[in-house]
């Protein structure tokens, strides 16, 4: 049976987390940039007084799911509520990797959560089930509420680390909460936490802009001054999506009649984003393409 891996340098999981190490920027918040939507709105449904065990924000890429929970982190942690933060990738389909990476999200840092006790620190001699159920036990013991956030969950196909996160999650303690973003829906044993009210939901019609919400993103975060109207058309034609919104009003900003250019792409929205991509993302650099289609 898997266990976790003995710490090194006196973090727990340390050993297994390749020839670099631990990786401190995959378990701090993303860094928010100038000028962003505040949404408002879905940073108050994801701060319910009443709050479910799982929380599930799942969309296709470009809907914004990285960038809203960067603000609502940063919202509550102000408000004084501990946040434990693990952005995944493809390399953490190693079940002890993982969980190691869980861990260390759970250790002290930033003046947040501190679970790095006796127990935690003997992990590494336990098989994998154990060791979940020690960490358990040692959460359970916090005075104060933790949010566990797990960004791009989708990247997760490993059968081991969704059974383990399900049983985690089905024996969460009162004061802890795990939030989970991805593409696609994972896993977990939904339909029962949907049925016994301990799953709250955001999917892409949630993430969806309004009219006057595009009018400021595109304004205040892209820096493209559009007619309304065409704002208007926007909203038509993208449907709200984010991802279409950005790369059609940086496609606009140059042009002479973009409210011409809009109408004429009636229909899906995704007609809108192959028009834009081949007018716009050819002629940017990779990394800039991959930070237009995923914030």
């Amino acid at each position: 049976m898997s266990k976790l891996p003995s710490s090194r340098r006196g973090g727990a999981g340390d050993g297994v987390l390749g020839p670099s190490g631990f990786l401190q920027t995959k378990v701090m918040v993303p860094r928010l940039g100038l000028g962003l939507l505040e949404r408002s709105v879905l940073r108050e449904r994801l701060s319910a007084h009443v709050q479910p065990t799982l929380t599930l924000i799942s969309a296709p890429a470009g809907f914004g799911k990285t960038t809203l929970l960067s603000l609502w982190c940063q919202s509550v942690g102000e408000q004084g509520r501990a946040i434990a933060w693990l952005s995944l990738d493809q390399a953490d389909n190693d079940p002890q990797r993982f969980w190691a990476y869980v861990v260390r999200a759970f250790e002290p840092k930033h003046g947040n959560v501190a679970t790095h006790d006796n127990q935690l620190a003997s992990l590494h001699q336990q098989p994998l089930e154990t060791a979940v159920s020690t960490l358990l036990n040692t959460l359970t013991g916090l005075p104060h509420p933790v949010t566990l956030v797990l960004d791009d969950y989708h990247v997760i196909v490993e059968q081991a680390i969704h059974a383990s996160l399900a049983r985690f999650v089905a024996n969460l303690p009162p004061t802890v909460r795990v939030v989970l973003a991805s593409r696609t829906d994972p896993p977990l044993q939904l339909a029962r936490l949907r049925i016994r009210g301990e799953l709250m939901e955001l999917r892409a019609a949630d993430l969806c802009l309004t009219v006057d919400e595009i009018g400021t993103f595109v304004t205040n975060t892209l820096h493209v001054d559009l007619p309304g109207q065409v704002i208007t058309a926007l909203a038509t034609a993208t449907e709200g999506w984010i991802g279409a919104i950005q790369i059609a009003a940086l496609g606009l900003r140059d042009q002479s009649d973009p409210a011409a250019i809009v109408s004429d792409l009636r229909g899906s929205h995704h007609h809108l984003v192959e028009y834009f991509a081949q007018e716009v993302l050819q002629h940017v650099p990779s990394h800039v393409q991959d930070l237009l289609l995923h914030t």
